[in-house]
């Protein structure tokens, strides 16, 4: 699935042209550099994650954001994210939904729901002192349900058409690289997925 990296820098904290930060935050550093790589910018973007990281070593976002962008570059694997955001705190709604995403990115759906569900019930409790440990910005509290439900869809939306795929296909492989991306059409009755491997299916 693609759209994980999620965050957006305002043009108030950047420079866009020199890429200077004017207010040097781990959390600038990190918007911007999600700003880089969604403009394709990857060795600029990798240079202010670390950034990011060398302001605050323990910040969810700039660790979630490094950590995604270094596995679908090919310089680390799915299974060292998920190591790295094991020393965070547990059930807290940022960490249950960066697990989703890492899940849902992965092909392991299952994995993905139950994060959402487990997502869902964290912000469905009554707000404790705990909830505010800094862990738990980047999705405004106003729209986490309606961010889980929409993800809850596409994730969904894929395991069944990853389910149809196995069954038209069998055992066949469609692909010889990690799957990208996943496009739907409207009526959601075809899927496109891109990969490593630089095809189209």
């Amino acid at each position: 699935m693609s759209g994980l990296l999620l965050t957006v820098a305002t043009t108030d904290d950047c420079d866009k042209d020199e890429f200077e930060i004017k207010s040097p935050t781990s959390t600038v550093y990190d918007r911007r550099a999600v700003q880089l790589v969604l403009e394709g910018k990857d060795e600029a973007a990798a240079n202010l994650f670390q950034k990011a990281l060398s302001t605050q070593p323990r910040s969810l976002d700039a660790v979630f954001h490094e950590s995604i962008h270094s596995w679908v570059r090919g310089e680390s694997t799915d299974h060292d994210v998920l190591q790295r955001l094991q020393s965070f705190p547990k059930n807290r709604f940022t960490t249950s939904y960066y697990f989703a995403l890492i899940h849902a990115r992965r092909g392991d759906y299952q994995s993905a729901l139950q994060y959402i569900s487990e997502a869902r019930k964290i912000q469905l409790e009554p707000a404790s002192e705990a909830d505010h440990d800094g862990f738990d910005s980047v999705v405004p509290a106003e729209q986490r349900l309606s961010v889980l439900e929409t993800l809850e869809r596409l994730v969904n939306a894929a395991h069944s058409a990853m389910n149809a795929q196995l069954g038209l296909y069998g055992t066949q492989v469609l692909h010889e690289d990690w799957v990208k991306c996943l496009v739907f059409s409207l009526d959601g009755t075809t899927v496109v997925s891109g990969s490593g491997d630089q095809t189209v299916r």
